[in-house]
């Protein structure tokens, strides 16, 4: 179960602020982008399993997520290989 919360401030594309997710396990977050009602697309990698695909994943997998304007977990996919995998950006 994801707990996370964003504050961020969008203006002339550029995001700020902060994101928190807290899954048990390593996650790593690089890209944030601002969608259209004020969601949250992010991408980075996971060593957890955070869709329940995932049971035995070793090695960094893809995650891409989308939260609500108050944070809420709307979507989350992850996919990856048996090596190192990392979402880098995400686009809208």
């Amino acid at each position: 179960m994801m707990i996370g919360f964003a504050l961020a401030a969008v203006g002339l594309d550029t995001i700020t602020g902060q994101l928190r997710l807290t899954f048990g396990s390593t996650e790593l977050l690089h890209g944030v982008v601002p969608l259209p009602r004020g969601d949250l697309a992010v991408t980075g990698s996971t060593t957890g399993n955070l869709d329940g695909n995932h049971a035995e994943n070793s090695s960094q997998d893809v995650l891409v997520e989308r939260l609500s304007p108050i944070g809420e977990q709307v979507w989350i996919k992850q996919m990856g290989t048996t090596g190192n995998d990392v979402g880098l950006s995400v686009v809208a």
